[in-house]
């Protein structure tokens, strides 16, 4: 009979994981959907400032990389010194 009752329980806590699994993964659900329909209604955004920004990060990486190379030229002859 106590087993009968461990068996019980056992199913009822099962029962109860199971109803808060189903119930995240229905507002996991309700999330993705909401998500999904956020990016349906950004397509049609304009994406210009973003691609300016983007330039102007490309441009301002571009400039430090010449500016590391002009200091390692000022480098090369002061090494060749030492040698």
């Amino acid at each position: 009979m106590a087993q009968c009752k461990d068996i019980d329980a056992a199913l009822a806590r099962l029962e109860r994981k199971i109803d808060a699994q189903n119930k995240r993964i229905g507002e996991l659900e309700k999330e993705q959907k909401r998500c999904c329909n956020d990016n349906k209604n950004n397509k049609n955004q304009n994406l210009a400032d973003i691609y300016n920004r983007l330039n102007k990060l490309e441009n301002y990486c571009q400039s430090i990389e010449n500016l590391f190379a002009q200091i390692a030229n000022l480098f090369k002859p002061i090494i060749s010194i030492f040698k």
